[in-house]
């Protein structure tokens, strides 16, 4: 069945009333939202989260530079190793709670953007990196 010119313009209207409420109510959301002056931050520092963070991903590494050679793989190494990827996603999340932080509400996503782009590149290169040295280890060894 084909529209016609008053089915489409009936369809409109009814449509009409939908759109206009959805456009105020996102106007009105747009004046709702507090100016970076306006905006209440975390009581704790920046430096103070990027200290704290810090810390935590030094813990596995001190962990696995101090285990003994016979030692048992349940004492240090385990909570060392299984404790490693906590340590990383800390330091990325408050990576991105400082951006979150230090950047107007206008840039926050371009800077988010660029921040995980730059880490998506450095987990590349690293990973690449260790290919090659292991690479290289396993060829002189035979």
């Amino acid at each position: 069945m084909a529209l016609t010119s008053h089915a489409v313009s009936k369809k409109s209207k009814v449509s009409q009333p939908w759109r206009a409420h959805y456009a105020s109510s996102r106007i009105s959301s747009r004046e709702q939202q507090p100016t970076s002056q306006q905006r209440t931050s975390c009581p704790v520092s920046t430096s103070a989260r990027s200290v704290v963070s810090g810390r935590i991903t030094v813990i596995p590494l001190i962990l696995m530079a101090t285990i003994r050679v016979g030692g048992i793989y349940w004492t240090v190494p385990f909570f060392a190793l299984l404790s490693s990827p906590l340590s990383a996603d800390v330091l990325f999340t408050v990576s991105n709670l400082v951006i979150s932080d230090e950047f107007s509400p206008e840039v926050q996503s371009t800077a988010g953007g660029v921040f995980n782009g730059v880490a998506q590149f450095g987990k590349a290169v690293g990973l690449a990196v260790t290919t090659a040295i292991a690479s290289s280890v396993m060829d002189h060894s035979n």
